[in-house]
Parts: structure tokens; C-alpha cells; sequence
């Protein structure tokens, strides 16, 4: 059965032993079931058949060779003026593409400063002006969707091909996710209209299940994306977060969350939060959460660059 995201993985390789330069360790047995697994080469995913008469050991991998492999995977929030679409043009000093999906139409006057870089930004907003006369200027959230998608798929295939070609890890960013978790949300509320369903007073989707439509879609982008032989910086607003007290009554916590799919911090390897001293000038960034075990949390970097974080958790 075809998904929303089928086209992401159409180029992925299937029916292959081959596992990169790591040799799996094979020895004689007397098993007779066949096992199927998958591993991750490059970003692809091998399909491996194990034949009855072998076996095969798992593949151990240290921090240091696992990390030129998968890349810096993070997401990366804060409040307006904070740095973070600066951040993601930054990353072009590692001398390595740099890939943009923009949502939120705000790199453009920053590029003076890299126009050198090779660097490359895919506005993928679909606005629709309705009919002649009847002018409306909003967003097509459907249309938005299916560029959003198949701009993916052509990074994604970049990326692969120049890890192939020079074994480095080029940078792919979406500014911002903020936006697409908006665009993801009506996206859905249309998809629902078109297939008859309804919405309820709130104008969301009466029947529940319909949302499994974007965990699927979402899920399916971010494993992608997690699984990709590159760096991936993910660009988020910020919120007020919130909490609850003893008595149910909801306040405000006194520090910022990332507006984005709850999910989504969860899905990568660190979190970051940008702010800046107004008085000072001085821009600096929070780890928040991080599966590095070289980044602590609440460590502080001044003026952070992507080359900072990689030299951080070597």
C-alpha cells in the first residue's frame, strides 16, 4: 500500500548484502530459518536474507565510527533575532553544501555575507491567489505539502550522492518546522474535507484516527531525515511553556518550549535553545536535551557554529 511520503524512498536500494566497509562477521551453523534484517548504509537501507546454513553476528560500531556516518542531527529553537537562520548559513564554513528548505521566506536578505558559499535555499510556500476577482493570497497548505515532499527527495538524493562521491556529510535545514507543523495540521484538515469527513467546533478532524495520517506523514520525514548521511539542522519558533499545578490549573513555567510536533525533540540526537543579551550583543546557545555524552545539559556556547557543536562531541 502506497504512503504519503512514498516518493522520499523510491531511489532506496533492496536485495543487497552489502553492508559499506564493515565486513559482518560470518560462521557455519546449523540453523535452518531464514532471518531477515536491515541495516543502514549511507543513508539506504540494505535488505539482508541470512541463509540457512550461516549466521550472522551483530555489527558493533564505536562512537567514532558511527558519527561521520549519521551527522549532527538537531533541532535547533529560540525567540525572533536569536540566530537561528544565521546558524544554518554559518554551516557552509565547513566547506560542504548546504541545502535549505525555507518556509518562512527570511533567509534571503542574509545571504550578502555567504553569497560565495555553496549554498541553496527551496522556498516551498504555495500561495493561492483564488479566482480572478475573488483575490485571497493564502497559503495552500495541500499544494505546500507536495512541494515540501518532493524537495525533500531531491536533497535527500544529493545528499547521498555526495556522500558516495567524497565520503563527507553535506548540511540540510528546514526553516522553520514551526511553520510546516502548521502547514501539516490544515494540511490534514483538507485531506479529511476531501475524502468527506468533518470537522468539529474547534475545526479539527471529528473521528481521531484521522491523525494517524500525520503521524505518518511526519514520522516517515523525520526517520528519514534522522537516517540520512548528513547534517541536519531543524529551525524552530519558541513558546511559552506551560505546566500543570496540584489543582489542574494550568501557568506558564517560566521558560520557552520549541513549537513544534511534541514528538519531535524526542526524534533527535540534541536540542538547542538560541537567545541573545539585547544589551550586550552577545548571542548564545543552551543545550537542552542531548544524547551526546560529551554535551551536558544547560552547557553554554557563545556564538555557536555547526563546527563548534562537531568539535564538542568528538
Amino acid at each position: 500500500m502506497s504512503g504519503p511520503f512514498d516518493d522520499l524512498f523510491k531511489d532506496v536500494k533492496t536485495n543487497t548484502t552489502k553492508v559499506g566497509n564493515i565486513s559482518p562477521k560470518v560462521a557455519s551453523s546449523s540453523s535452518t530459518a531464514n532471518v531477515n534484517t536491515s541495516v543502514m548504509e549511507n543513508g539506504e537501507v540494505i535488505n539482508i536474507r541470512v541463509q540457512d546454513d550461516v549466521k550472522i553476528e551483530p555489527i558493533e560500531l564505536t562512537f567514532e565510527q558511527l558519527l561521520p556516518r549519521r551527522g549532527i542531527k538537531a533541532l535547533v529553537f529560540g525567540r525572533q533575532k536569536s540566530g537561528k537562520s544565521e546558524l544554518l548559513l554559518k554551516a557552509a564554513d565547513l566547506g560542504v553544501p548546504v541545502r535549505i528548505i525555507d518556509l518562512e521566506n527570511g533567509l534571503i536578505p542574509l545571504m550578502d555575507n555567504v553569497k560565495e558559499k555553496d549554498i541553496k535555499i527551496y522556498p516551498v510556500v504555495v500561495v493561492d491567489e483564488g479566482e480572478p476577482g475573488h483575490y485571497t493570497i493564502e497559503r495552500d497548505e495541500y499544494k505546500t505539502v507536495e512541494l515540501f515532499k518532493a524537495t525533500l527527495g531531491k536533497i535527500k538524493n544529493e545528499a547521498i550522492q555526495y556522500n558516495k562521491d567524497t565520503g563527507k556529510l553535506m548540511v540540510i535545514g528546514i526553516d522553520s518546522m514551526s511553520v510546516f507543523w502548521e502547514v501539516v495540521k490544515e494540511w490534514l484538515n483538507v485531506d479529511v474535507i476531501r475524502q468527506g469527513g468533518k470537522l468539529n467546533k474547534k475545526g479539527i478532524p471529528s473521528d481521531r484516527r484521522d491523525w494517524g495520517k500525520v503521524s505518518k506523514l511526519w514520522d516517515g520525514i523525520m526517520g528519514m531525515l534522522m537516517n540520512l548521511p548528513a547534517h541536519v539542522i531543524l529551525i524552530a519558533q519558541a513558546k511559552d511553556a506551560y505546566e500543570v499545578d496540584e489543582k489542574g490549573y494550568g501557568h506558564e513555567a517560566g521558560f520557552d518550549d520549541p513549537r513544534v510536533r511534541k514528538t519531535t525533540p524526542h526524534q533527535v540526537d540534541l536540542t538547542i535553545q538560541l537567545f541573545v543579551d539585547e544589551e550586550g550583543g552577545r548571542y548564545f546557545a543552551k543545550v537542552r536535551e542531548s544524547r551526546y555524552p560529551k554535551l551536558k545539559r544547560n552547557q553554554l556556547f557563545e556564538n555557536l557554529t555547526l563546527q563548534k557543536l562537531i568539535d564538542a562531541i568528538k
